[in-house]
């Protein structure tokens, strides 16, 4: 079962939320995985950024390599469109 827990809104106004499948945290894997950061406006879960800290120190996902590519928004200012 797929299970979506809003947490907030953005300033545009769509949904900040969580999403589960079988009441695993999809996102919070995404993040010990190393495919996703944590977007550290809307969260502020400590487990988040101890996944991160983890994937960043094991060199997993986007942080196999050096640069913006951890970082949406700094990725956008060196990226811009």
């Amino acid at each position: 079962m797929i299970t979506l827990r809003i947490r907030d809104r953005d300033h545009y106004q769509r949904y900040v939320a969580q999403l589960f499948y079988q009441k695993k945290d999809i996102g919070l894997e995404m993040v010990r995985l190393g495919e996703a950061v944590v977007y550290q406006q809307y969260n502020n879960d400590p487990q988040y950024y101890q996944a991160e800290r983890d994937a960043k120190a094991a060199k997993r996902g986007v942080w196999s390599q050096a640069g913006h590519q951890q970082n949406p928004a700094a990725w956008r200012k060196v990226n811009p469109r």
